[in-house]
């Protein structure tokens, strides 16, 4: 048990002594079962267990979670049952004879109930609440707070009594829901602060009241340390009232937003979805009623943050209160953004200014500006002892809102409505932004509120899953509290889902949309006299909802239209239509720009099939990431160049075509390629197959069409040629023959299928490939390329990241690339000279790629770049397989490179002297190099002042024509165990040799 007895078994009875001196069959077993020993060491997690699951004897090291608690009869500890204890979250594993538990946190389902104040903790550094249940010599009536307490990590308590006296004892909780001092001390009316330092890790805290207690109850305020001392400086107080972005998300809607009594507008402002730019001469005005907020005039302070960006002169902002006797608005700030201005802005009023009819008015002028004023951002919240607003107010607002966005894409994205149009008849209806609730139920005993919308209009297709619910629950004197979700086809009821609330909870519900379905019901649902009901948040997803996860929250609203802010979209130029709303696959769009326009500034595209169009990377100027992923099982391709698909057959041929061109490349070694014809001059032997090929029957999907000097010479070609005539502004082509350039046309490579960054924007590509076109990641920090490839291109190479940091190649193609001249690189990358020598330039790790027929190397880096390559396949390029050169620093891993005409691995060039560096240097080990004309080879440059080096380690040279590992001028080259067979000469040069004898 746990030591793959059945495996080893298995071996042993397979691998028997052979009778050889080469290696015994006994030698064999004993290798293989250590292998196994060794690798089982790491366990698998085989699933969630309860008290009734029985593991049976797994043939090897798995373990279970557990957090229900109770006896677990199948699961023996020696002669005992294990048990996980009441709040406990445990892992039970196998042993050789029985199983163990260890405990790693406390379960959700605990006997204590935790208040989850994780995510304001983690945003403002503290927690302030009060005790009001004090029991004495107890914590039972304590409130229980849920935050991880880390061991050594210090951690700040003040703790303020009313009525009285109270010695406590601050009490971590365990992860079995048992309790540990971590600090005592007497709190009095004037306050008093202990700073703690856990000794162990801790899953939450609460308060131990002594029995000496007078105090009828106890302020708690619990603070987490910051760099420059305890606490946070935030200026935030109590203030959790927070109202993000209101005006910018409703754009040109803000009438409809709660609480807005009027909008005073002047010229015309131009929404979009992540700011609001004011044209010279115009004018924004809205007016609040404060009761909405909530806001207590004689108590609370209104607080305003905005960020904006004034490039020219006269702009103005305001906050207004209303007065507290009579007479026009007074101005609480006023703020004029004189000289330029770019950045953050803030607002509060003091307690007392809003106390006749409540009311706020906020404008954005630029009658009198000089250029146009952009507002990005403008918040509010509301709270008692809450400072005004400066730096401290910003970053804890940052700091919140970064905690509050972290989306977990578990689910697609999330639709919600924040609007609910009244159904029924229900009395006292309170309506905000987060909760609906109606308090009183008069009348009669069934009440019902909610919104509808047409599934055309929504991201929903029929046979979705859609999942639904509401958190923060409250329920009072209701015999029913249901949500629906209630499916029509036009007026008529299909179906509906039903949903029992219950207080306190987060309640969940999924299910399918039938057939016939045009419209989808939300509905909430009371019975019993006065009956209330109220929720927080309510939630609409496409998927089953989750509620252990966080998911992306996407607005649907104004008369059920769908915001254009999508997370993701899908582009099909085949089938998909601008007009569609491009959330599913079903109802995708036609093209990139269409996408960009539907998306905010994070973009996400599904790419399904083919299209034409290129991609600009940065299309917006605040565009912050792109990720294009391409539909899992097709070919997804971005075919770029220009498309021939018909033409004049010549007089007395059966292939050659005549095509009309005004302009055409008049490059000797310009390319044509016949699209979709595999290239049978790239056959792939049997004795040549490698994983990255992917059982492929020819290396090239395209054949290649290379230039000749004549339409004689096009004609009498036994291969496939070209002739452009530039007189007569004619491209004679001969194709293979029983194909048409209808059914197989040909292409003219030229430009980028993919683009365009500044620098700015986090780009990823999963599964796409581009056709008659280069991919360029210049710029493209920390980008990514997973299971890519670039055909066919026409430049320095198929693939580059020329000043790009961090970009990853994982399982990429590089095929044909080619130029003008004699270059055309498979995977290409350059810096500069200029900047400082040892600042990062450009770097990348490229793992497992495939690089093949170019017309240079299949891959090279050079001034300044820094490449670590694991694994790959290089093969049939002009040149060389890999050609680090020119002041690079490569790492090179397992990488196989074969058949190239001149080198397999080779550093070349020197580092000039305006680089700053120490010449260029490689470091090679564990690679296999077989029939290239040098197998391996370092060369320098006399021009320069440092040499080359090459470390080879344990690398292995088959069959070079000419050398095994050749070292040029100005160079260095190690060998540390390498092999040499077949190749005329092992070695030649400046090449040192340091054989390792094993070590006993």
């Amino acid at each position: 048990m746990g030591n793959y007895t059945e495996l080893k078994a298995a071996i042993a009875a397979v691998i028997k002594a052979n009778g050889n001196n080469e290696i015994t069959g006994a030698i064999m077993q004993n290798v293989l079962n250590t292998i196994v020993s060794t690798v089982g060491a790491n366990r698998t997690f085989v699933g969630i267990a309860n008290a009734d699951t029985n593991p049976g004897v797994p043939d090897g090291n798995v373990f279970y979670i557990a957090y229900t608690a109770g006896s677990y009869v199948n699961f023996q500890y020696r002669t005992a049952n294990l048990t996980v204890n009441p709040g406990e979250l445990a892992i039970l594993y196998n042993k050789k004879t029985d199983w163990d538990k260890f405990v790693i946190g406390m379960s959700s389902d605990g006997v204590i109930a935790l208040v989850n104040t994780t995510n304001q903790i983690n945003a403002t550094g503290r927690y302030a609440y009060t005790d009001t249940g004090i029991v004495l010599g107890s914590n039972a009536g304590s409130q229980k707070v849920r935050t991880f307490l880390v061991a050594g990590q210090s951690y700040q308590f003040t703790l303020t009594s009313v009525g009285g006296n109270a010695p406590v004892n601050i009490h971590g909780i365990k992860a079995d829901g048992t309790f540990g001092i971590i600090g005592s001390m007497t709190v009095t009316p004037g306050g008093a602060t202990k700073i703690v330092m856990p000794t162990e890790n801790y899953y939450g805290f609460t308060i131990f009241y002594g029995s000496q207690t007078t105090a009828t109850s106890v302020n708690v305020l619990f603070e987490i340390p910051t760099i420059d001392g305890m606490g946070l400086p935030d200026g935030m107080g109590d203030a959790t009232n927070f109202y993000p972005d209101p005006f910018i998300e409703a754009g040109s809607d803000i009438k409809g937003l709660e609480g807005v009594q009027n909008v005073s507008v002047v010229g015309t402002p131009k929404y979009y979805a992540d700011r609001i730019v004011l044209p010279v001469g115009s004018f924004l005005g809205v007016l609040l009623d404060l009761s909405q907020f909530p806001y207590n005039p004689t108590t609370d302070y209104l607080n305003a943050l905005m960020k904006i960006g004034a490039p020219g002169t006269g702009h103005s902002l305001n906050v207004a209160f209303d007065p507290t006797t009579s007479g026009a608005f007074v101005s609480a700030v006023q703020l004029t953004t004189d000289p330029q201005f770019d950045g953050w802005v803030s607002f509060y009023n003091e307690t007392g200014r809003s106390t006749l009819s409540n009311r706020c008015r906020v404008t954005f002028d630029n009658r009198k500006g000089t250029q146009p004023l952009t507002i990005y951002r403008c918040m509010m919240w509301t709270g008692q002892d809450v400072t005004p607003f400066g730096m401290f107010a910003k970053q804890a607002w940052d700091a919140w809102k970064k905690v509050k966005d972290i989306p977990i894409k578990t689910i697609n994205y999330a639709p919600y409505y924040n609007e609910f149009n009244l159904q029924g008849s229900a009395m006292n209806v309170v309506k905000t932004r987060t909760t609906l609730s109606y308090t009183v139920n008069n009348a009669g005993t069934t009440a019902f509120i909610g919104y509808d919308f047409n599934l055309a209009d929504s991201p929903f297709d029929i046979g979705d899953v859609i999942g639904y619910g509401a958190d923060n629950v409250v329920v009072s004197s209701a015999k029913v509290a249901e949500m629906y979700c209630i499916f029509y086809k036009d007026s008529s009821e299909i179906s509906r889902l039903s949903l029992q609330l219950s207080a306190g909870g987060f309640c969940t519900q999924s299910g399918t949309i039938p057939e016939n379905t045009t419209r989808i019901l939300i509905r909430y649902q009371i019975n019993g006299v006065g009956a209330a009901i109220s929720v927080g948040d309510n939630y609409l997803t496409k998927g089953e909802i989750n509620k252990l996860s966080e998911w992306e929250r996407q607005s649907i609203k104004n008369g059920t239209t769908v915001n254009t802010t999508a997370a993701v979209v899908y582009v099909d130029a085949v089938n998909g239509k601008d007009t569609n709303p491009g959330t599913t696959e079903s109802a995708a769009l036609a093209t990139f720009a269409a996408a960009f326009s539907k998306t905010g500034v994070d973009t996400t595209i599904i790419l399904i099939g083919d299209t034409t169009e290129r991609l600009n990377i940065k299309t917006k100027s605040n565009q912050r990431s792109v990720r294009l992923i391409g539909k899992r099982g097709l070919v997804n391709r971005i075919i770029c160049g220009t498309k021939i698909d018909s033409g004049t057959l010549v007089a007395g041929t059966t292939n050659v075509y005549q095509i009309p061109l005004s302009s055409f490349s008049a490059a000797d070694n310009f390319q044509l390629f016949q699209h979709e014809v595999f290239d049978e001059s790239t056959l792939i032997p049997d004795n040549e197959r490698h994983p990255l090929q992917r059982g492929k029957t020819y290396r090239c999907d395209s054949t290649k069409i290379t230039h000749v000097t004549s339409l004689d010479a096009v004609k009498t070609s036994e291969g496939y040629t070209f002739f452009y005539d530039t007189d007569a502004q004619m491209l004679y082509v001969k194709i293979k023959e029983g194909t048409t350039l209808a059914s197989n046309p040909v292409y003219v490579p030229g430009g980028s299928g993919i683009s365009g960054n500044d620098g700015s924007v986090a780009f990823e590509m999963v599964n796409i490939e581009c056709w008659y076109g280069s991919i360029s990641l210049r710029f493209c920090h920390g980008g990514r390329a997973i299971d890519c490839a670039a055909k066919y291109a026409f430049g320095g190479g198929a693939w580059s990241w020329d000043a790009a940091i961090g970009v990853e190649l994982i399982r990429c193609e590089a095929t044909r690339a080619f130029s003008g001249s004699s270059t055309g690189d498979g995977f290409n990358a350059h810096s500069t000279t200029t900047d400082p020598a040892l600042a990062k330039h450009t770097v990348a790790t490229m793992i497992d790629c495939w690089s093949h027929d170019n017309n240079d190397d299949g891959y090279s880096d050079h001034e300044r770049c820094e490449t670590t390559i694991i694994g790959g396949l290089f093969e049939y390029n002009v040149k060389a397989g890999l050609t680090p050169a020119f002041g690079c620093h490569d790492t090179i891993y397992n990488a196989y490179c074969r058949k190239q005409v001149n080198n397999g691995i080779a550093l070349v060039g020197g580092a000039t002297a305006a680089e700053g560096g120490r010449g260029s240097q490689i470091f090679v080990i564990g690679c296999i190099c077989e029939n290239n004309t040098n197998n391996y080879y370092v060369s320098g440059d006399k021009s320069v002042a440092d040499e080359n080096f090459g470390k080879f380690v344990n690398c292995i040279s088959l069959n070079g024509s000419k050398y095994g590992y050749l070292c040029g001028t100005n160079a260095r080259v190690e060998l540390n165990n390498c092999t040499d067979s077949g190749s005329p000469t092992a070695k030649s040069g400046n090449v040192i040799v340091n054989n390792a004898a094993l070590v006993e």
